[in-house]
Parts: structure tokens; C-alpha cells; sequence
């Protein structure tokens, strides 16, 4: 039996545009220790990501950009999969995780990656809309590098 938690879960992380014009994004607050890392650069992001423009939201802890929504979350677990060894994608010095089953996809597929071995772990949510993916790491990587302190390195 599938659940149906994943898919309201990312109905939350994804809402769709308000009346207002306003995104309401839901995140969870990350932990104390990662706090002070994720205002930082989340004030930081640049104001397009893939070539679409920054909606206003009232989130505290998540961005997101385009219509469907590409969307950045601050101080997310360690994705699960992710371990010692595991591949990774690695854009202008930022490591990315992306599950092995996206990975393994012959068509473009929604994905999840995940900047790993940094001191706060940060999850974009990518829909096959921009394929490809290398656009927005690109546009975000530099901000990840130079706010989020390197903690490690895929091999």
C-alpha cells in the first residue's frame, strides 16, 4: 500500500500562489545550530535561480522560484540514501546528493538534491520543468560556497 504522507508533505513544501500573489511555503525549523547559517544564506540567494524570478513568501526557513516552484529548504535532515561514499554532483565546489533512482531515470523526473558535507545540509526541490539541473545549481551553488562552510568532500 503506498502512503499518502509523501505526497502531502510535498503539497505543503510546494503550495500553490495565494490569492495575494504571496507563496506560502512550509518549512520546518531547522536546528538551533544551523540557524544563524541559514539566515545568512537565505538573505543571500540570488533573486533569479534557472532563469525564473524569486517569489515573495513568508517563509522563514525555505525559498522558492518559478511557477512550478523551485524550491531551497535550510537545515534539512541528512537525506536518507546519503552515506560515506555515496555519489554526488559536484557544481563550482558544492557537492550534491541526488537519490540513485532519479538518477537512474532515462526521461527527466521532479528531483531532490540535497548540498552535502557542508556544515547546514540544504534541499532543492528541482521540477523536470529546468532540466537541466546544472542551471540551478549553477545560479546556486556560489551562494551555498560562500556561506555554508565546507565540512568534507565526495570522493
Amino acid at each position: 500500500m503506498v502512503s499518502a504522507r509523501p505526497v502531502v508533505l510535498s503539497l505543503l513544501l510546494l503550495a500553490s500562489a495565494c490569492g495575494n500573489g504571496t507563496l506560502h511555503l512550509e518549512s520546518q525549523t531547522p536546528p538551533a545550530a544551523a540557524r544563524s547559517t541559514c539566515s545568512d544564506l537565505l538573505a543571500h540567494v540570488p533573486a533569479k535561480v534557472a532563469g525564473q524570478s524569486r517569489h515573495e513568501d513568508d517563509a522563514t526557513w525555505a525559498v522558492a522560484w518559478g511557477d512550478p516552484a523551485i524550491t531551497l529548504t535550510c537545515g534539512v535532515a541528512r537525506p536518507s540514501g546519503f552515506v560515506a561514499g555515496s555519489a554526488c554532483t559536484t557544481v563550482n565546489g558544492v557537492d550534491w546528493y541526488i537519490p540513485q533512482s532519479q538518477l537512474d531515470s532515462t526521461v527527466p523526473v521532479d528531483l531532490t538534491l540535497t548540498a552535502v558535507y557542508r556544515e547546514v545540509y540544504l534541499r532543492v526541490e528541482l521540477p523536470k520543468d529546468y532540466w537541466p539541473p546544472a542551471n540551478t545549481l549553477v545560479d546556486l551553488s556560489g551562494v551555498v560556497k560562500s556561506r555554508d562552510p565546507a565540512s568534507g568532500h565526495c570522493l
